[in-house]
């Protein structure tokens, strides 16, 4: 059942339904959220999903808080440590907006099946292990579940490096942007726009195969192109922490050290490694944020990372 604006929810939202419009923000009245790991990440993402007026919000987390949570986690006070992080959170976050229905599921994510994800509009896993994101990733798309892909996000912050994982679903629709067009990919003459383009669809990839694509430094260079060189570092730095956390996961070796880091490195890319593109002093950097939580970092990548989920439920 569709849930409609009230006169005070658009006196609340009003700033924001000047931006996107009445439609919009009813179809994030209606949308159904699920966050996968209550970490200080999470808390960055749930509070602007909060704010804009989501419909309704599950958390889920088996995890108990602990003192370390408290550093990164706002929801959080020393009273919390020893009980549910996602239940003791939930009255603190309902207090933002309590238009919003936000739930605390204390289950662990491997108990839940593929239908128990596909049954929300959006899935956010934050720092969850990568072969467990990897996995909710594949019931997201799961082209026998029937009804409509979830959302999927991803990400991982390690220090001052961090990435994200976007994927709408096996095929994605867009209206292009012709010259001189206007935003719905449409010509304007006379102030009225005319939609000349037609829709174009892309092929995604799950963030299994993204993984395995981007398995080199090589590669690295590859998928860039010219114009992004500058990032090249950036990117094969992430690459080497993410292959170092996955064989932690996975049950291999595994250490946050430097000479971890380089092993890592020459694996990726034996023959790059000698040029430098990733430095020891970059990988030195890196080893000693490696696991730790950055505010400032959180604070980026979960601003980013609601306001795309909010992107995808405005629109039709």
């Amino acid at each position: 059942m569709q849930r409609e604006i009230t006169s005070e929810e658009a006196k609340l939202y009003d700033r924001q339904i000047r931006l996107w419009g009445m439609e919009a923000q009813k179809r994030m009245r209606n949308a159904r959220l699920c966050v996968v790991q209550f970490s200080g990440l999470a808390t960055e993402i749930i509070k602007n999903l909060v704010l804009a007026g989501v419909g309704e919000l599950t958390i889920l987390d088996d995890a108990v808080a602990t003192k370390l949570d408290l550093e990164s986690n706002f929801f959080l006070t020393k009273d919390d440590i020893g009980k549910s992080r996602a239940e003791s959170a939930i009255k603190r976050i309902e207090a933002l907006n309590p238009n919003v229905n936000v739930k605390a599921d204390v289950a662990n994510s491997k108990d839940k099946d593929a239908s128990y994800f596909r049954s929300f509009d959006v899935v956010i896993c934050c720092e969850a292990a990568l072969p467990e994101q990897f996995r909710i990733n594949s019931a997201c798309r799961d082209v026998a579940g029937g009804g409509k892909d979830p959302v999927f996000f991803a990400s991982m912050c390690m220090g001052y490096d961090a990435f994200f994982f976007e994927d709408v679903g096996p095929t994605f629709q867009y209206m292009p942007k012709s010259a001189g067009g206007d935003s719905n990919g449409g010509e304007r003459k006379n102030g009225e726009s005319s939609t000349a383009n037609k829709l174009k669809t892309v092929h995604g990839i799950s963030m299994k195969e993204a993984f395995s694509t981007i398995n080199t430094i090589a590669r690295c260079k590859e998928i860039l192109g010219r114009r992004m060189r500058r990032h090249l570092r950036l990117l094969s730095t992430v690459t080497i922490l993410v292959r170092n956390a996955l064989a932690e996961q996975e049950g291999g070796e595994y250490t946050s050290d430097l000479s971890s880091l380089k092993r890592t490195r020459e694996k990726l890319s034996p023959k790059e490694a000698a040029d430098a593109v990733v430095s020891d002093a970059d990988l030195e950097s890196s080893a000693l944020t490696f696991g730790g939580a950055l505010t400032s970092v959180l604070s980026i990548v979960g601003g980013i990372m609601a306001q795309e989920a909010l992107k995808v439920q405005s629109l039709p």
